[in-house]
């Protein structure tokens, strides 16, 4: 198992730049994924309300359009959140600047990988694990404003920052 330092060398080499846009497309590829889950699931829904035949129990039938008419919404509702959580991930990283941690950066520490993007769990990488979590999470609050070399708790530990992208 590598150690921060080396760890740190070892993504230095592969560059900065390099190491932050593979995350950043991996990313990209995963709001893909969902946005495309999402719309199947829509166009299901969409579907099976058009099929929908009037049956001679006619309260069964309301009954079913009211369910598929609810399960659009919700699912319209699931598109336009992740819509707009994908637009948001992007403005974050466009509007990046490099120095003390906040919403964009990719937080290399004793504690593990933190890229402050979107909550959306373990991201592995070249066998690197790398935890993206949204800018107002906790870890992203505890560590929002340090800069590399500072310390900060995390899971009851004193934990350092290596190094901010």
């Amino acid at each position: 198992m590598l150690q921060s330092t080396q760890l740190f060398n070892y993504f230095y080499r592969m560059s900065d730049a390099s190491l932050k846009q593979i995350l950043f497309e991996k990313i990209m590829e995963l709001f893909d994924q969902r946005l495309h889950s999402i719309r199947l699931q829509l166009n299901a829904a969409q579907e099976a309300a058009n099929n929908e035949t009037k049956s001679s129990a006619g309260d069964k039938y309301e009954t079913e359009r009211a369910m598929q008419q609810l399960n659009k919404e919700m699912f319209s509702k699931q598109l336009a959140a992740a819509l707009q959580e994908k637009e948001t991930a992007i403005q974050i990283q466009k509007n990046y600047k490099l120095g003390a941690v906040s919403a964009g950066a990719l937080v290399l520490t004793t504690a593990g990988n933190f890229y402050l993007l979107s909550g959306m769990g373990k991201l592995t990488v070249e066998g690197k694990d790398f935890y993206l979590v949204a800018p107002n999470a906790p870890v992203a609050l505890e560590l929002r404003g340090k800069k590399e070399g500072d310390e900060f708790n995390f899971q009851n530990k004193k934990q350092k920052i290596v190094s901010i992208l």
